[in-house]
C-alpha cells in the first residue's frame, strides 16, 4: 500500500472524491448513494464529507445485500 493510500485509510473523514477513489467508483455514484440515503454524509462548511465509520457501514450493507441475492446458475438450459 502506498503512503497516500495509508494516509487515506487513517483519515476520519473523506471528501467525495476520496470516497469515490477508495471504492473505485465515480463522484456521481457517491452523490447518488448519498441522495438515496444509503451513504451518510455531513456538510462541513460548503464541503460534503463522509465519515470513515459511515463508509465502512455502507460497504458492510453492500456486502450483506450481495450475499442475500441468489446467484444465477452458470449452466445453460436446453429447451425441448
Amino acid at each position: 500500500m502506498s503512503q497516500q493510500e495509508n494516509a487515506i485509510t487513517a483519515q476520519l473523514v473523506y471528501t467525495v472524491d476520496q470516497a469515490a477513489a477508495a471504492l473505485g467508483k465515480g463522484r456521481n455514484y457517491i452523490y447518488e448513494e448519498i441522495s438515496a440515503g444509503r451513504l451518510k454524509s455531513v456538510k462541513m462548511g460548503s464541503s460534503r464529507r463522509i465519515a470513515h465509520v459511515d463508509l465502512v457501514a455502507f460497504l458492510d450493507a453492500l456486502r450483506k445485500d450481495s450475499a442475500s441475492v441468489p446467484r444465477e446458475s452458470t449452466r445453460s438450459v436446453r429447451s425441448a
